[in-house]
This record gives structure tokens, C-alpha cells and sequence, in this order.
């Protein structure tokens, strides 16, 4: 099982549209995945969202999925000029 986390800078014309687009993408993927996904912005830098997803058994489905509901819905051309969507995966760390 991993984590994902997934962040990315939103254009600040495009923010109302960004907020609806990631919205919908949550959504669907509750619906048609049973993955609960949150959204969160950097304290002091509004613009810097993440998506974290935890506990996910096949991440690579999942950004696979994220992605195309990302470009579905709207968000990706929501981005501030020059940016993406960056992608980091976390496993648990076992510790003795």
C-alpha cells in the first residue's frame, strides 16, 4: 500500500474553474472508485494545491485514472503557465 500525493501551482484566473474541475474529479472517483481523495493548499501560498490519497494498493491505476479525469474535467488547463502536476508515492516505513 502507498500514499499518493499530488501538487501543483493553479493559475489565479482560473481558480474558480480549478476548484469546480477538482471537485467533480474527488468526486467521481468516490463514486466509481471507493477512493475518498483530499484536497489541501499550501498555508501562505494559496495557489500550491495537493491531492493526497492514502492507503492506495495500486498507485500507478490511480495516477493513471488521475490523470485522465484531471484532463476530463478541466483542472490540468486550470494550471498556472508552465506547470504540471507532480506525482510523489510514499510507502510506510517499517521500523523495528
Amino acid at each position: 500500500m502507498s500514499d499518493c500525493y499530488i501538487y501543483y501551482r493553479v493559475a489565479a484566473e482560473h481558480e474558480p474553474a480549478a476548484r469546480r474541475a477538482l471537485a467533480a474529479m474527488l468526486a467521481e472517483l468516490a463514486a466509481g472508485a471507493g477512493i475518498a481523495g483530499r484536497a489541501y493548499r499550501k498555508t501562505g501560498e494559496p495557489l500550491l494545491w495537493m491531492e493526497v490519497y492514502t492507503a492506495i494498493a495500486d498507485p500507478d491505476a490511480l495516477v493513471d485514472r488521475l490523470d485522465r479525469l484531471a484532463a476530463r474535467h478541466g483542472l490540468d488547463a486550470c494550471l498556472a503557465e508552465n506547470q504540471r502536476r507532480h506525482v510523489e508515492r510514499f510507502a510506510p516505513l517499517d521500523l523495528p
